[in-house]
């Protein structure tokens, strides 16, 4: 008579508890990369948003004939056609004429040079503006700097 060797019950249960423990670990590791993805994809949607706010203030800012307001908070110019733009920050929107601009903006500040590149806060030696954002969403911070 042949006697066929399977596995035993302990074996089976040693096989399922190993399996199970490379499980866990490759399903951590699976989420800690989704995690990561989600993160980058944030601050990339930040980094596009927050171009393209630099780049409307940016046309803006070339057109300026003369600055009306030059706070830490606010700037305020007449363009070329006359018109008055102002950019503020109101309860997390950035704000354009009174009409939203960008959301889920924390933090607006500007900060004024002379042609020295000196702090200044008088209105007709301003040479260069920079502009501090910071956006804000799920907790999270993303912030932004350029001069102009």
């Amino acid at each position: 008579m042949k006697f066929f060797r399977g596995f035993t019950l302990i074996e089976m249960i040693i096989s399922i508890i190993i399996l199970s423990i490379i499980s866990l670990i490759v399903v951590q590791i699976i989420w800690s990369g989704f995690n990561v993805y989600l993160h980058n994809r944030q601050h990339l949607n930040f980094a596009e948003y927050g171009q393209t706010a630099f780049a409307r203030i940016n046309r803006d800012l070339n057109s300026a004939q003369s600055i009306q307001t030059a706070a830490t908070n606010q700037l305020s110019f007449t363009d070329s056609e006359g018109q008055l733009i102002s950019y503020y920050l109101d309860s997390g929107t950035l704000m354009r004429n009174n009409q939203p601009f960008a959301d889920d903006v924390s933090q607006l500040s500007f900060s004024y040079f002379n042609s020295n590149g000196a702090a200044t806060t008088t209105l007709n030696q301003i040479f260069y503006i920079t502009i501090f954002l910071t956006f804000r969403k799920n907790n999270q911070d993303f912030s932004l700097q350029t001069t102009l």
